[in-house]
């Protein structure tokens, strides 16, 4: 009894296995279908199985558990088949393959008595006629005729690893996703490009290491996706006709990703600042190549089974990138904060290439659209942060750069004050010693001289005797008074004590001792608060303007005015003299020393207005 139920549950397990390789079918209601479900399986060790062994039902599938199966790596061929039926009239149809690096592939379609209906041979290993349709992957027609049930067969052969992403599409559906598809890889290949001349076009202006290894990196990474089988150009246009490099494709791929990986860490290392600021950091990141390097030779020896070359491939670099990523946390915290596009560049590309790895190692199968280009957004999402973190750290340099200028600045404009000061400080001592040697020296000369003429008896000149004596005493007094103005003015006290304003009026009060032109002075609630300097020049500079008109303009009357706005102070001095070109003495040494002084030392401006009644010179200087 027991032996029966034993024999009656195998029978019903074997019934449940060959059924649940259920037929696929199809309706207009749905243009995609995945196949992983409804797939057979069958490994051929021998590679000399032949489509009527198999038709004859000589050899047991093995029904697919997976949504993508994924038999590794083996010299072994493999046959594929599956059911499909179109119950109605239905639009045409695709059968897709979307793992691309196929050496060949061969499509039966049988009907159910056993004839074939339909053969097409593809696969890299073919030569120029190695795709049924000209696409990124291998597409096959699907030539149904309505309500009639068929088996496609599928023969492949491979050196890579054995993954079967079978799907079918209804044929605009399938259009539209592969134009889609070529745009998306299209813009992942542009931008790569881009960055790519767009680096290495800085690198030849300004010769920063970083710039080279960034482009040379993105050079070989471009040349293993071109490998990889995004678009499949490579192949395509190329590898299909030379049969080293299709033989050679993992090997090829492999060495491309450890020369981007060099280049990578370098380029890491570089824009990090490890080789400056921790040697010892700069050192551990370079080490993070090393396992890939000493992988790469085992590759291309075929020492070790080729599924486990390819997974240890894409997961030895995982050790690399996570030294990035602990050196860029390091950074951060060292206040480098352009570190941050760098951890997050290196997470990206590590999750990309340990779910990859772990996909190739067969631990897990998804059709997922997102996991399908998982490799390609990490690593473009890779290149973007390492961009940006890049620009991020040209930005950080440059307003270091400008921040240390700006520091410089100030500094040589503190110095520059300090010399001005000091220039301002010496003029000052030596105006007053002037003065000193003006009003004792000088002047004492002249009222000697002066009073030596008291001991003349007047009565005793004749009348022209009499009117000389009177001349050179006026004279000799007008001279006692002029280099007494001259000796206070050079430094008055009332400008040191009282400032600007207070010794404008006694200086006014001064020239009008004199009794040669009449000055007015106008200043109306001037509040102006001036630095000594500004004070000192302003002054100085009515001094020079008032003893030419003293000397030169024969003037009457003369106005010194002196206003103040928000921002600007505007001296005016005015006389109703002769007047003079103003378009020729403004070329003279006074002129010059004139608008030098006001240009340079108080960054204002001079307009002359001079004509046969007159001259009036205006000067705006700013309130510093």
């Amino acid at each position: 009894m027991k032996k029966n139920f034993f024999v009656f549950s195998l029978l019903l397990l074997a019934l449940t296995l060959r059924l649940s390789a259920q037929t696929v079918t199809l309706s207009s209601g749905k243009s995609l279908y995945d196949l992983g479900l409804n797939l057979e399986i069958l490994e051929d060790t021998s590679r000399k199985l032949t489509l009527k062994e198999l038709i004859q039902d000589k050899h047991p599938f093995k029904k697919s558990d997976r949504i993508v199966p994924n038999l590794g790596v083996s010299t072994s061929a493999f046959w594929v088949r599956f059911s499909v039926i179109a119950p109605h009239k239905t639009p045409q149809w695709f059968l897709e393959n979307y793992f691309r690096h196929v050496g060949k592939i061969d499509f039966y379609l049988v009907d159910s008595e056993g004839h074939v209906l339909e053969t097409y041979l593809a696969g890299d290993w073919r030569g120029k006629n190695h795709r049924p349709l000209d696409t990124h992957n291998y597409v096959f027609p699907l030539h149904l005729k309505t309500g009639e049930k068929a088996t496609v067969y599928l023969r492949i052969e491979s050196i890579t690893v054995k993954i079967f992403p079978f799907r079918i599409w209804e044929e605009k559906a399938f259009w539209s996703d592969a134009q889609f598809s070529s745009v998306l890889i299209g813009l992942y290949f542009g931008i790569i490009f881009i960055l790519m001349v767009y680096f290495a076009v800085l690198y030849f202006y300004n010769r920063t290491n970083g710039y080279i290894f960034f482009s040379l990196f993105l050079f070989f990474f471009l040349l293993s996706e071109l490998i990889r089988g995004n678009g499949s150009f490579f192949i395509r246009f190329y590898g299909v006709y030379h049969p080293f490099w299709s033989l050679h494709i993992v090997e090829t791929y492999n060495t491309l990703l450890v020369l981007a990986a060099i280049c990578n860490l370098y380029f890491y290392s570089e824009s990090l600042k490890t080789r400056q600021t921790n040697p010892k950091l700069h050192r551990i990141l370079m080490l993070g190549w090393l396992p890939h390097a000493l992988l790469l030779p085992i590759i291309w020896a075929r020492v070790l089974p080729m599924t486990f070359s390819l997974s240890a491939f894409f997961i030895s670099p995982i050790g690399g990138y996570l030294v990035a990523g602990v050196v860029s946390v390091i950074r951060w915290k060292e206040g480098f904060t352009s570190a941050k596009y760098y951890l997050l560049g290196s997470l990206f590309f590590f999750c990309g290439l340990l779910i990859t790895g772990l996909s190739y190692a067969n631990l897990f199968s998804t059709n997922n659209l997102l996991f399908q280009n998982l490799l390609n957004l990490s690593s473009i999402s890779e290149i973007v942060c390492l961009a940006l973190g890049f620009a991020d750290s040209i930005r950080v340099e440059r307003e270091a750069t400008i921040n240390n200028l700006i520091a410089i600045n100030k500094e040589l404009q503190e110095k520059n004050e300090a010399i001005k000061a000091s220039l301002l400080e010496g003029q000052i001592l030596e105006r007053k010693r002037v003065e000193r040697e003006l009003h004792d020296g000088l002047g004492a000369v002249l009222f000697g001289v002066r009073a030596s003429l008291f001991g003349v008896q007047h009565e005793k000149l004749t009348d022209s005797q009499l009117k000389s004596y009177q001349n050179v005493e006026g004279l000799l007094l007008r001279a006692e008074r002029e280099v007494r103005l001259i000796a206070h003015n050079q430094f008055p006290p009332e400008l040191e004590e009282k400032g600007l304003v207070t010794a404008l009026v006694k200086f006014v009060e001064d020239l009008n001792g004199l009794k040669v032109t009449t000055f007015q002075l106008h200043i109306d609630d001037f509040r102006a608060e001036l630095n000594t300097k500004t004070q000192f020049e302003l002054f100085s500079i009515v001094r020079e303007l008032t003893a030419n008109i003293l000397k030169h303009a024969r003037a009457s009357e003369a106005l010194i005015r002196l206003d103040a706005s928000d921002k600007n102070i505007l001296l005016t001095v005015q006389d109703n003299g002769l007047g003079f070109d103003a378009s020729r003495k403004h070329k003279g040494l006074g002129m010059k020393n004139l608008s030098h002084r006001v240009e340079t030392e108080l960054r204002g401006q001079v307009v002359i207005d001079s004509e046969k009644s007159g001259t009036k010179i205006s000067i705006t200087v700013p309130i510093t």
